[in-house]
């Protein structure tokens, strides 16, 4: 029951080192919502997880906070449990979690986030509470495509992320 409220408050946290990966993860997140919805969101490096509000957290496992958000809420994700590419996906009124097993399943649980949104009465951006442990039932997932011209190499780029991604295609 509930729902994440996404404002000018909210922030994505990564760890002080983090990963190629996870600054990946948290600009995809900070394009797409600018893009998609005008709410702009501040990326805050922390070297450990306090009793902040209103915050974004996504990575692998391998990522210390991810880890030790897991452990402290008794989250179970190994590359047994969900599997290869799994993750869990947990929105709170205060926290959204997306914990991969791996760093794709980091990735594919980023896009189940993307489909979670949406836009409240007067404008903000919101998030159903929900909690989802999911995996690949294939392990190839794609469909057959052309490669473009060069002329259409943006549009291309676009299709992939907005897409092919969205919808969990490798």
């Amino acid at each position: 029951e509930g729902c994440f409220q996404i404002d000018e408050n909210t922030s994505i946290l990564v760890p002080v080192n983090a990963s190629k990966n996870d600054m990946y993860l948290a600009r995809f997140l900070v394009n797409e919502l600018v893009d998609k919805y005008g709410v702009a969101l501040s990326v805050e490096k922390v070297s450990k997880l306090s009793g902040d509000k209103n915050v974004i957290l996504i990575g692998s496992i391998q990522n210390p906070l991810v880890r030790e958000y897991c452990i402290k809420r008794n989250i179970d994700i190994s590359p047994e449990n969900p599997g290869k590419e799994g993750y869990v996906l947990r929105v709170d009124k205060d926290m959204i979690l997306v914990a991969g097993c791996d760093e794709r399943g980091a990735f594919y649980g980023l896009q189940s986030l993307r489909q979670l949104f949406k836009e409240d009465d007067k404008g903000g951006l919101l998030v159903r509470c929900v909690s989802v442990r999911d995996w690949p039932n294939l392990p190839f997932r794609g469909i057959r495509l052309y490669i473009p011209g060069r002329q259409n190499i943006p549009f291309f780029k676009r299709f992939l992320r907005d897409f092919m991604a969205l919808y969990k295609y490798n």
